[in-house]
Formats: structure tokens, sequence, C-alpha cells
């Protein structure tokens, strides 16, 4: 059962694009960043080792949370495909706006208005999670929103552990006067109020700032702990036998680093980043002030901020990105929990 679940899983990518071919080529037509993150989104879910993975999480609260965040992944890679409708289009918001989840409307061939009333001849339009304040679609925009917001996540947090992990990795290593500076400078940098440092430079950077911004600002801002975990456990792996067996045979301090102590660090940061990806949360919170990704790129933040002013009427544009954004930190807590049982298992 279990080898057969995995070739599902395996399957699924390949099934999605051949089902959607021609939405696919379209889409891949319409921009090179289309084209890249469809299909080597594409190629990453088919290389993944699910097997591995499935070991990796030996208890069913991980491989439930790893379940929820590969359907994520898919909704945000497939986006187009799975999007009813462009998620930047305004269906007469006179007629279509706060359209509540489940609800149609038709458009008239002829003069390309829209009606609530089902007319002869007229094209139905489904809205599964409602429109938003303009008359766009809240289900492609939470499905155009993913993307965003799951690679500003998960490329911030890769950042900051490939600093963290290059700091602490150093600073534990060769101590002395090394370990004194670098340290000092973690100390320097967590003296200072990250959320006030955050806002500061999102704020000067505002009308410059890209997604590539927004990954950079998070990720410096959120290494340090990192370097201080990874210090800590390269200055216990260094005196132990194979790192002094490895001195003896007189390999280089790089490769020692590399092939002996980093790849014992492997599970702990896998853990760590798990539970860091709350930088989503982050990303959310400044989008919401009109400070992260702006219009009309969506992001969850700025579809929870197009809602707010429309809570009792609007429920459903702020509520569906909040229940994205909590399936995606509540999976991937699910799977730090269950690789910090795994050593015991």
């Amino acid at each position: 059962m279990a080898g057969r679940g995995i070739w599902a899983l395996r399957a699924l990518p390949a099934l999605i694009l051949l089902l959607n071919a021609g939405d696919a080529w379209r889409a891949a037509r319409s921009g090179f960043g289309q084209a890249v993150l469809l299909f080597a989104g594409t190629a990453v879910l088919l290389a993944l080792p699910y097997g591995r993975l499935a070991r990796r999480l030996p208890g069913w609260e991980g491989r439930l949370g790893g379940l929820l965040f590969l359907g994520l992944a898919m909704g945000a890679v497939y986006a187009p495909l799975l999007a009813p409708h462009d998620p930047n289009a305004q269906f007469q918001p006179t007629v279509c706006r706060y359209l509540p989840p489940l609800s149609s409307a038709w458009q008239d061939p002829a003069s390309e208005r829209f009606s609530l009333s089902p007319t002869t001849g007229a094209r139905r339009l489904v809205f599964p999670l409602g429109t938003d304040g303009y008359g766009r679609c809240v289900l492609s925009r939470v499905l155009a929103g993913s993307r965003v917001s799951l690679a500003i996540g998960l490329l911030s947090v890769l950042l900051t552990l490939a600093l963290g992990t290059l700091v602490g990795g150093l600073a534990g290593y060769f101590g002395g006067w090394v370990d004194a500076s670098l340290m000092r400078l973690v100390d320097t940098l967590l003296a200072f109020p990250r959320l006030f440092l955050l806002l500061l430079l999102a704020g000067i950077l505002e009308k410059q700032l890209s997604i590539f911004g927004i990954v950079l600002i998070l990720g410096a801002l959120s290494w340090m702990e990192v370097a201080r975990l990874v210090r800590g456990q390269v200055l216990s792996l260094k005196e132990r036998d194979f790192v002094t067996a490895a001195r003896a045979i007189g390999a280089s301090d790089a490769r020692i680093l590399g092939r002996h102590i980093l790849p014992h660090l492997a599970g702990l940061l896998l853990i760590d980043a798990t539970l860091r990806i709350g930088g989503i949360l982050t990303e959310a919170a400044l989008s919401f002030l009109g400070l992260g990704v702006q219009p009309p790129n969506a992001s969850w933040g700025n579809i929870i901020a197009d809602g707010k002013e429309a809570l009792t009427d609007g429920w459903w544009v702020s509520t569906f990105p909040g229940l994205a954004m909590l399936l995606t930190v509540f999976s991937l807590y699910l799977m730090g929990e269950s690789g910090l049982k795994r050593p015991e298992a």
C-alpha cells in the first residue's frame, strides 16, 4: 500500500500537466518566469525522494504534515492551471462585488455585461470562494498568492540557514579570535529590535522593494539564532574521534567542515527550518501593512488587507488566505515535531 501511495504521489504532477496541457502551454508562453515555475516545479515534485521522506517522518503527524504541505506546494506550482479565472481580472464590480462562496454570475456575450440571474445564451462564471471588493475571484488570488508567499517564506528560510550555518560553523570550528569576533557580531545584531529594523528597511525601500528584496531583508535579519545553534553543535562535534581521524590523514579544514561535520547537522537544521517557516507570517504582516508585496501582485498578506474593510459583508476575502497560511505553518510544524521524535524512533 505504501509503495502504491508513493507512486501515486509521484505520478500526480505529471497527471495534472497532462490533463491541463493546453493551459500549461499557454501559461509557459505567457512569460519566462511562469515557464520556469511550472516546469522546474514539476521536475522537483517528480524527483522528490518520497520513500526516504516518509521514513524520516515516522509518525502520523509528520506524514499528515508532509501531505498537507505537498498539496499546498502543488497548488502554488500549478496555480495558473487550477485557478478558474485570471487572479487580477475584475468582473464588473458593480454586479460581482463581494459575491459569497459558491456564487455564480452570468455574462452576456454581446454586451459583456454581468447579471446575477441566468439569461438565455449567457456564459456562466463560477466563483468557488466568492469575490472581493473589486469583483476578483478569491480562489484564483489565493492560488496566485501562494506562489509569492510560499516562495518568500521558503527562500528566506534557506538564506537564514545558509548565513547562520556559515557564521556558526566558522566560529565553532576555528574558535579563538574568529569565534569571539563573529559571536560579538551576532550579539550586536541581536541587540537591535528586529521588528523595528524590518519595518524601517521595508518602509525605506517600499517603492523599489521586490520579492527578492523581501527575501533578502527577512533572511538578513533572522540568521543569528541559527549561528548560535550551529556554533554549539560544531564545538561538540569537532572534538569527536571521526574529526580527529580526518585531521590525522591530512584532511583540510574545509573538507572536515563540509564532509564530516555539516552532514551531522542536517537533521537539526531541517527541524529548525520547519520551525522557522513563520517567515510566511512576517511577509504577510508586511504586505498587510502595505510594505511588502505590492498590488497588483497577490500575496496572502495583501489579500487579507483587501478584505479588512468588509469583515462582516465579505468575511471570505480574508478568511481563505488566512486558512491557507494556517495550514502551511501547521503542516510544517507537524513535520518538525515528527523530526524531533525521530532519533528515539
